[in-house]
């Protein structure tokens, strides 16, 4: 605040007295003298109370730092500062902390604030107040957006658990073997080769082709090792002559061991079955019924990872089936061969898939699975299971003689009435319906005249078939039954191959109707020469003409 202004007086009063005698008083100028003076009394008083407060003390804050004397600054009345550390303080230095200001009264280098206190080096002076909240202030401009960072990678998936079935504590063999030339004498047990029999071969199941009875199919154990080229078996030959140059197949039964790796999976909730890459698994039969997780019997593909039919007594019944799926859904069967061209034993289906009363059974999937063999029913048989599809899979059947063992055989009638052995198959007609084939192959060979067809459909409905081939077959490539709907075949190639019967038909109705049924750019090629047909479900024989 400036100093007042001291007011002087500039008219003379007592000179106009004198001048003017008796006349009239100046008062005008005697009041532009008095506001004067009054102004300077007022600026007077407000100096004063900006220094002095009404008990006579100086206000507060009037005295400032650069108020006091030199000496007074030099003796330690510096400005208080925020107290840091490492800092050399003085005495007589002021700090804040914490809301508090203190007084440093022993020089040293700070450590930590609350032992330099207790040790006696800061003196409490004042606990601050925080002031009233200042106005604020205009926002400030927003700075530059910083660069985005690095996206996460993905988490991994939670894998399905394997269960290799060569693992402990499943130890599947994989020990199938195959020899073409075994010779037994009539009667005898013993069994000779051109060498290859091990000691480890003993208990091990064998089927030689001819040594059975009426000259059928032996089989056996092996009882006892000779030599590379002898073992004793537990059966003698039974085909009443002599044997030489015959198939056999022999090795341990792995159903046991597999199927301990698949109720392992199923109570884990799911998984997959693994079958190594390299690995021949002799098999009876796998139990895959009723089973309603995620799990998969896989593979390394059909040309590394194989499972063969052994050859056992329920064979020659309804139940013989190598991989039973009745009653199951969300089951996948991928990437392996299931037997083989020079299969000895007659099973009867290589695939069963059925329904049970519960009707629960659906959503099967198969991918890149070969099977091969002669069956006396089907390569794979369906009965009522629908909703599911095949990815390029090979079905063939190489049984001999007349009958309905085919390729394939999907019914809604259970068309052959097959059982199982592990579950309830249902009764009655059911939806076998919406499958969807891609890149499937069916085959049905020898074809002389014996067959009946390649494919069976049976009151099927929504059948799709893209692509793949249908081959064989003395009667039909398909065959009718019932009320079938709605199937279609998108570029399928139908061939008699090197088979020396021709169909007579391609598409054959046996009984009921045929409805909504296409045939797009399909081909029916015969080993004679080139020819098609028109595709129409139909008793009229297969009917040729040039390209």
């Amino acid at each position: 605040m400036a100093y007042p202004n001291i007011y002087a007086v500039t008219y003379s009063y007592s000179g106009f007295q004198q001048a003017q005698g008796n006349n009239a008083f100046p008062g005008t100028q005697l009041d532009a003298d008095l506001q004067g003076l009054r102004s300077s009394v007022s600026s007077l008083a407000l100096f004063t109370q900006s220094v002095l407060r009404s008990d006579g003390a100086l206000n507060n804050g009037s005295v400032t730092y650069d108020s006091l004397a030199p000496a007074l600054q030099t003796a330690g009345l510096a400005p208080a500062v925020a107290w840091i550390t490492p800092a050399a303080y003085l005495v007589g230095n002021s700090v804040t902390i914490n809301s508090n200001l203190y007084r440093c009264l022993i020089p040293h280098t700070s450590g930590v604030f609350a032992t330099d206190l207790a040790a006696g080096k800061w003196v409490l002076v004042a606990a601050l107040q925080a002031g009233p909240q200042g106005v604020q202030g205009a926002p400030g401009t927003n700075g530059t957006n910083g660069t985005n960072g690095t996206n996460g990678t993905n988490g991994t998936p939670q894998a399905q658990p394997v269960f290799n079935v060569t693992m402990a504590p499943y130890s599947a063999k994989g020990d199938y073997s195959y020899k073409a030339d075994i010779a037994m004498a009539s009667g005898p047990t013993t069994a000779g080769s051109a060498g290859g029999w091990a000691v480890g071969d003993v208990g091990k199941y064998i089927i030689v082709a001819g040594a059975g009875s009426s000259g059928g199919n032996l089989v056996t154990t092996i009882a006892a090792y000779t030599d590379s080229t002898h073992v004793v078996l537990a059966n003698a030959n039974a085909s009443g002559g002599a044997i030489s140059a015959k198939n056999a197949e022999y090795g341990t039964d792995d159903a046991a061991a597999i199927q301990s790796a698949v109720t392992a999976a199923v109570a884990a909730g799911g998984g997959v079955v693994y079958l190594p890459a390299g690995k021949t698994f002799l098999v009876s039969r796998l139990n895959l019924t009723n089973i309603g997780v995620s799990l998969t019997l896989a593979g390394e593909g059909p040309n590394s990872s194989h499972i063969t039919p052994l050859s056992v007594a329920s064979y020659g019944t309804a139940t013989g089936h190598v991989i039973d799926m009745t009653g199951s859904l969300f089951v996948r069967l991928e990437d392996f061969q299931l037997g083989a061209y020079n299969t000895l034993p007659t099973a009867t289906t290589g695939i069963f898939l059925a329904q049970v009363a519960a009707g629960q059974s659906n959503r099967i999937r198969l991918k890149n699975v070969y099977v091969s063999g002669k069956f006396s029913a089907a390569a794979i048989y369906n009965y009522g299971v629908p909703s599911s599809d095949c990815y390029g899979c090979d079905f063939y059947n190489y049984s001999l003689g007349a009958g309905q063992h085919v390729a394939s055989v999907f019914t809604a009638t259970n068309l052959l009435t097959l059982s199982s052995s592990f579950a309830t198959v249902a009764t009655g007609t059911l939806p076998t319906s919406d499958w969807s084939f891609y890149d499937t192959e069916w085959h049905r060979f020898p074809g002389a005249g014996a067959d009946n067809s390649v494919c069976v459909w049976d009151g099927t409905s929504n059948i799709n078939v893209y692509g793949g081939v249908v081959s064989g077959g003395a009667t039909a490539y398909h065959f009718y039954y019932g009320t079938v709907a709605h199937m279609g075949f998108f570029g399928v190639t139908h061939e008699t191959e090197s088979e020396p019967v021709i169909p007579l038909y391609g598409h054959y109705k046996v009984s009921g109707t045929v409805s909504d049924h296409g045939d797009v750019q399909s081909s029916y090629i015969l080993s004679g020469g080139g020819g098609t047909f028109n595709g129409t479900p139909t008793t009229t024989a297969v009917v040729t003409r040039a390209f």
